[in-house]
């Protein structure tokens, strides 16, 4: 009894701590939202790489669009040459 006269007289306090309960409410909403924008951002990432891959694939059809319209181009000549 003493003791815990001289730990209050000194400023600690004898019950144990508790968390707030709108504390963690907080801090749940907090990991909600965090999730969620780990979420969009992993989903712009996936549309941005979906994007390049589209652009890279229509590189690709130009370019055998264009040897084959070269291809052609240079069949022709060699006709009109002979």
């Amino acid at each position: 009894m003493a003791k815990r006269l001289v730990e209050r007289q000194s400023g600690q306090f004898l019950v144990n701590s508790q968390t707030n309960p709108k504390e963690h409410c907080n801090n749940v909403v907090s990991q909600k939202e965090e999730k969620d924008e780990i979420e969009r951002e992993r989903d712009e990432k996936e549309r941005e790489k979906k994007r390049s891959e589209g652009e890279t694939k229509l590189k690709i059809r130009r370019e055998v669009f264009l040897k084959k319209i070269y291809h052609t181009l240079m069949t022709l000549q060699k006709k009109k040459r002979k």
